[in-house]
């Protein structure tokens, strides 16, 4: 989203109806106040219901435990917010973590980038760092990792096992050892 503000493409004060269309956003703020800006998203800020854990029972939670292999569009994880959940307060009134939010972050990447949220993120982060391990579930997978000009071929394989710690944020999955030299993880 910085990398968009940073382009020009758009500001962190924007309102988020300017960037989308109004029936994506119908029912999912309140009607007696203006829209969220981008920075009422990022900072979980905007108002919106959190269709993961949700409230009053209402949540998407318990349908992915029910059924992990099912994926989610954007489109019905918005559907299920505005059908069954309320927003929670006037935009900029109260801290409310929503990943409903998070993905409306990503329709507007999608909106202004003109590419699909994975391609995106792979043309402007995971690509230009060579991030071999870094992907998006169920759209693509991590790359091999692929020797660098000047990479050492003559060392032994390491023994021991060394997973790297997994981060779960929006969807992508990162390593921390991340095709770094060895003195840098």
């Amino acid at each position: 989203m910085l990398r968009l503000v940073e382009a020009g493409r758009l500001a962190l004060d924007t309102r988020v109806d300017t960037l989308l269309p109004a029936e994506e956003l119908a029912g999912l703020f309140r009607d007696d106040a203006a829209a969220p800006t981008v920075l009422d998203l990022l900072q979980h800020r905007s108002g919106a219901a959190d269709y993961f854990e949700g409230r009053r029972g209402a949540s998407v939670m318990k349908a992915v435990l029910a059924h992990p292999e099912l994926p989610w569009t954007p489109a019905e994880l918005l559907d299920f917010t505005r059908e069954r959940l309320r927003p929670v307060g006037r935009p900029g009134e109260r801290f409310h973590y929503s990943d409903t939010g998070f993905v409306l972050l990503g329709r507007i990447i999608e909106e202004l980038d003109g590419r699909a949220y994975h391609e995106a993120v792979h043309a402007h982060i995971i690509d230009p760092l060579e991030l071999t391990r870094s992907f998006l579930p169920r759209r693509d997978r991590p790359r091999r990792r692929q020797l660098r000009p000047g990479a050492r071929v003559d060392r032994p394989p390491r023994a021991e096992h060394r997973p790297g710690a997994q981060l779960r944020l929006g969807g992508r999955r990162d390593r921390v050892d991340d095709g770094r030299p060895d003195h840098l993880q």
